[in-house]
């Protein structure tokens, strides 16, 4: 497996990334919030100067913040002044070597659809490779991860995925899991979701994990 790896780096398994796939799972799939799109889903959509709505001569007058709003602010916040982003090929080679398919198996369409949104480059389109790890990036790697860990192969590949995470963990970010990190699957362990739900979480929460997908 050609992986990179950052040292003492803390990964996004925790309370607020559990609730976050268990609302992805829930509802479909999590929206996040509305924003314009542009190569990576928000970061190059054109920004008004200060608050203002639409253009210099459309009309409308600049929208006031309310008190104390910080309008900056996303559904969840990922430490994007920390973590750098693999190559999209990287993190997809990655992924295929961790389940022992080809890059080109049907389950990965849902993510090469999506390569764009998730920082892949096309420089013959001007498409240039964004590496940065956003909210928008975690929504759209879950969205195209859901095909993935729902697969049979990835059950063939991981059957004990539930009774002991730590095999899973230890392929996929190259390391010996913490015990606390192990300790954080617990919840969904004990959880009364369906069997079949439980898997796709774990699979979900190892995955979006910044020791998998960061450099």
């Amino acid at each position: 497996m050609v992986k990179v790896k950052k040292v003492n780096q803390t990964t996004t398994i925790s309370g607020l990334g559990l609730s976050l796939l268990a609302a992805t799972l829930a509802s479909g799939c999590y929206t996040g919030v509305d924003v314009p799109t542009g190569a990576d889903g928000a970061d190059d959509a054109p920004v008004a100067d200060g608050n203002q709505v639409g253009g210099d001569d459309d009309g409308i007058p600049p929208r006031e913040p309310e008190p104390g709003a910080d309008e900056s602010e996303e559904p969840f916040s990922v430490p994007s002044d920390e973590a750098r982003l693999l190559p999209f090929p990287v993190r997809m080679q990655n992924l295929a070597d961790l389940i022992g398919q080809p890059a080109d198996h049907p389950m990965f369409l849902d993510l090469l659809d999506l390569r764009f949104q998730l920082g892949d480059h096309d420089f013959a389109s001007g498409v240039a490779p964004d590496l940065r790890w956003s909210a928008e990036k975690m929504q759209n790697w879950v969205r195209g991860l859901r095909p993935v860990c729902s697969s049979a192969e990835m059950q063939v590949a991981y059957p004990g995925l539930l009774t002991d995470p730590r095999p899973f963990m230890r392929q996929a970010w190259g390391h010996e899991p913490a015990a606390e990190e192990v300790e954080s699957m617990a919840d969904l362990q004990d959880s009364t979701l369906p069997v079949e739900q439980q898997y796709l979480l774990t699979c979900l929460a190892v995955l979006t994990s910044l020791d998998f997908v960061s450099i």
